[in-house]
């Protein structure tokens, strides 16, 4: 017990981790590009995250989440690349999202953000996941619509003290 407390203490400050509760909630504290475009790049250099929540396994039908991103700050540009995979049941759903933010200094720490993302959002049925009659022409419907354009915007002002969203 005392060995376990030991390594315990000599790694606690050693190592960096972060756990969340409520993972997808709370993961736009973590990662604030999925709130808002204009944080796309925010920081200098590149980003990557990727998450995966998988919930009541044993459960047929279970809600899977699946979501990457990605941002790239050059200069005052910052891009970003947002992948959000979804599973309900019978319902899939994948949104791409492509994001161009622009980041002015303004004096000393103080500076402004602004964001665009545009991209798409398909929704789908797994036909092989039904049970029943697999010829629903409601299903084929639901099936044979085309993607819907999605877009967003976000503003943001920071300084050193203070990030004010929007």
């Amino acid at each position: 017990k005392s060995l376990f407390m030991l390594i315990l203490i000599c790694f606690s400050g050693a190592t960096q981790a972060w756990a969340q509760l409520y993972p997808l909630g709370a993961q736009y504290f973590h990662n604030q590009y999925l709130g808002n475009p204009a944080t796309a790049g925010i920081d200098s250099g590149f980003r990557a995250d990727l998450s995966n929540r998988v919930q009541w396994n044993d459960v047929p039908g279970a809600p899977v989440n699946q979501l990457f991103t990605g941002v790239l700050r050059t200069g005052k540009v910052g891009l970003g690349l947002s992948l959000n995979k979804e599973k309900e049941g019978l319902m899939n759903s994948l949104r791409t999202m492509a994001t161009l933010a622009y980041h002015l200094p303004l004096n000393n720490d103080q500076k402004l953000h602004f964001g665009l993302s545009i991209g798409m959002l398909t929704q789908r049925i797994r036909i092989e996941d039904i049970v029943g009659n697999q010829g629903d022409p409601s299903v084929s419907n639901y099936n044979s619509r085309e993607f819907f354009l999605d877009g967003d915007y976000g503003m943001a002002y920071t300084d050193d003290k203070l990030k004010i969203q929007l």
